[in-house]
């Protein structure tokens, strides 16, 4: 089964640019596709620890498309921000990652942050595609200059 992989940007005045590709869930005997780009992979690669799980997350009903399921959950931020990155990947047939990045935050403290929603497959369909449910939310942060660490970590900005 095919999968959509989309980058959205949104910029401080409207969507600036959307750019797709195919990707299938790998399964045995097709080796997963590499990714081009050294974020996309440290974001599935970093060790959990490097993560803060959120507590008590709004989370969505099981759904078909991982990515409509999280762009469901977006709400509008009350602070301008200089982009907002979208990106699916599904490490394995049984897990899908959809990372949120937002980074030229107009805060004092906190430069940008990342939350990664975890999906696994859930139980029924919905028309014979299968469901996914989030199982777990975890978060990232870059701070400012001189207010914690300006690489991404789970560490609170001070």
């Amino acid at each position: 089964m095919a999968k959509r992989f989309l980058i959205l940007m949104a910029g401080a005045a409207a969507i600036v640019a959307v750019t797709g590709c195919t990707q299938s869930a790998p399964t045995a005997s097709a080796p997963q596709q590499s990714q081009t780009e050294d974020t996309a992979t440290a974001e599935t690669t970093q060790p959990q620890s490097e993560f803060r799980v959120v507590e008590n997350p709004t989370l969505p009903a099981p759904g078909v498309d991982p990515l409509s399921m999280i762009v469901s959950l977006r709400e509008g931020s009350p602070e301008p921000i200089g982009s907002e990155q979208i990106r699916v990947t599904y490490p394995a047939e049984d897990k899908a990652i959809v990372t949120v990045t937002k980074s030229g935050l107009a805060d004092d403290s906190v430069k940008a942050i990342r939350t990664r929603y975890e999906l696994a497959p859930a139980e029924g369909d919905a028309n014979g595609e299968p469901l996914w449910k989030i199982t777990q939310v975890t978060e990232q942060n870059r701070c400012q200059v001189g207010r914690g660490s300006e690489d991404w970590t789970g560490d609170l900005c001070q």
